[in-house]
C-alpha cells in the first residue's frame, strides 16, 4: 500500500507533481472546488432516464404546439383568402383622389371570369374611381359568358357615370371584342388581332367510338317530344341537327352583330354584317372598317381618360390594375389539382357532368387558335 499524505482520502486522483517533483499542500479544510469532477453513477438510480424521458416529452409537445399554432395561422389566411375579393395594385401616380383603375380581362372568357368581374365591379361602386379601362388580351369565349360581361359593364358604367374604355393588348377577338363594344373608346396596341365576330359550336358524334368499345347507348324520349333527340352525339348527325343547331347560332349571331351596331355609330346595321364574317383583323383594317378608334398602348389608354375626365395640366392621377385573389398557398387550385385524389376527380358525378358537356354544342363568340 502506498502511503496517503494527510487529508488525501483513497478514493481522489493523485494531486500533479511540481516542477522540483514536490505535490501541492492539501487544500485547506472546508474547500468545495469550483467544478466538481463527473460523478460516476453505481447503476442504482433511475433519475438519470426519467429526467431525458422529461425532456424528449417537454420537447415533443412544444414541437407539438408551435405546428398547431402555425397551422392555424395558416388555415385562416386560407380561410381570408377564400371571401376576399380582387384587389388593387399600385401601377402609376400618387394623387388618390383622382384614381384611375385597369381591370384585365384575359384568357378565356368563361364563368370564372364572369365572377371575377362581377366582383371587381361590385368593389368599384363601394369606392368609385374617376374612370375604368378594361385591359382585354382575349381570343374570346362562351357565349353567355361574353355577354353577361358585357351586360355588366353597361350597367356599371350607367350606375358609376364613369367614363370606360377598352385597352387591347395582342388579341382582343370575339368575345373579347363583345365586352369591348360595351365600352366609350377602343384603342388596340398595333399588333393585335381584333374583330372575328361571328359564333362557333363544336361538338362530337361518339357513335363509332362506341362500335367499336362494345357499348350501345339507348336513348328514349316521351311520345310527343320528336325533337328531345337533336343534336343527340351518340349517333351520327342528320341535317336536321345540323339545321337545328345553326339555327341556334344564327340567333346568337343577330345578338352579337345588334350590340356591334349599338357600339360603333359610324357604322350601320348591314356594314356591321359585312365586316361580321368571322375575320380576323389587324390593327389598320380595324381602324380602316371603325371597328376601333385609335391605335396605341395601354399609356395612350391612360392618357386619353385624363382628358376625358378633364384633369388640370400636370395632374397625377393613381393608376392601380385589379389584381384577382386567388386562394392562399397549397390549398389554392394548383394545391387542389395536385392533391385531390383520382376517387374525387373522376367520381360518377363528375363523370356524368363531362358526359353532358360533350353532350351538347358549346356556342362560343371565340377566335378559332387551333
Amino acid at each position: 500500500m502506498s502511503e496517503q499524505g494527510p487529508n488525501q482520502s483513497s478514493n481522489q486522483p493523485p494531486r500533479p507533481m511540481r516542477p522540483n517533483g514536490q505535490t501541492p499542500p492539501p487544500p485547506p479544510p472546508g474547500y468545495m472546488p469550483m467544478y466538481p469532477g463527473p460523478q460516476k453513477s453505481n447503476g442504482t438510480s433511475g433519475g438519470g432516464g426519467m429526467t431525458l424521458l422529461r425532456r424528449v416529452f417537454t420537447g415533443l409537445m412544444a414541437t407539438f404546439l408551435t405546428f398547431s399554432v402555425l397551422m392555424n395561422i395558416y388555415f385562416g389566411a386560407y380561410f381570408a383568402s377564400t371571401v376576399a375579393g380582387p384587389t388593387e395594385a399600385h401601377y402609376s401616380g400618387t394623387d388618390a383622389a383622382n384614381r384611375i383603375v385597369i381591370l384585365p380581362i384575359k384568357g378565356a372568357i368563361d364563368s370564372d371570369t364572369v365572377s371575377y368581374v362581377d366582383k371587381a365591379l361590385r368593389a368599384l361602386r363601394a369606392k368609385k374611381p374617376r374612370a375604368l379601362i378594361l385591359r382585354i388580351n382575349s381570343p374570346g369565349g362562351g357565349v353567355n359568358a361574353s355577354d353577361q360581361i358585357w351586360h355588366a359593364v353597361m350597367q356599371f358604367k350607367q350606375d358609376t357615370q364613369i367614363p370606360v374604355i377598352s385597352s387591347f393588348g395582342g388579341i382582343a377577338a370575339s368575345g373579347g371584342y363583345y365586352i369591348a363594344s360595351a365600352t366609350d373608346y377602343i384603342i388596340a396596341e398595333p399588333t393585335c388581332i381584333t374583330g372575328s365576330i361571328g359564333v362557333i359550336a363544336q361538338a362530337f358524334t361518339l357513335d363509332r367510338l362506341m362500335d367499336k368499345i362494345g357499348v350501345t347507348p339507348e336513348t328514349i324520349v316521351s311520345t310527343d317530344s320528336t325533337q328531345k333527340d337533336t343534336l343527340n352525339t351518340f349517333r351520327p348527325w342528320k341535317d336536321a341537327d345540323r339545321k337545328e343547331l345553326r339555327d341556334i347560332l344564327d340567333s346568337a349571331y343577330d345578338r352579337f352583330i345588334q350590340i356591334v351596331d349599338d357600339a360603333r355609330p359610324d357604322l350601320d346595321l348591314e356594314q356591321v354584317r359585312k365586316l361580321a364574317t368571322g375575320a380576323p383583323y389587324t390593327t389598320a383594317q380595324a381602324l380602316e372598317n371603325k371597328l376601333v378608334d385609335a391605335q396605341g398602348y395601354l399609356g395612350e389608354a391612360i392618357a386619353h381618360v385624363l382628358t376625358l375626365i378633364s384633369l388640370p395640366a400636370g395632374s397625377d392621377p393613381k393608376v392601380t390594375v385589379i389584381q384577382q385573389h386567388s386562394p392562399f398557398g397549397f390549398l389554392g387550385p394548383m394545391g387542389q389539382q395536385s392533391n385531390t385524389p383520382l376517387t374525387t376527380l373522376f367520381n360518377s358525378e363528375k363523370i356524368r357532368g363531362l358526359a353532358g358537356d360533350l353532350a351538347m354544342p358549346q356556342l362560343e363568340y371565340r377566335m378559332v387558335l387551333e
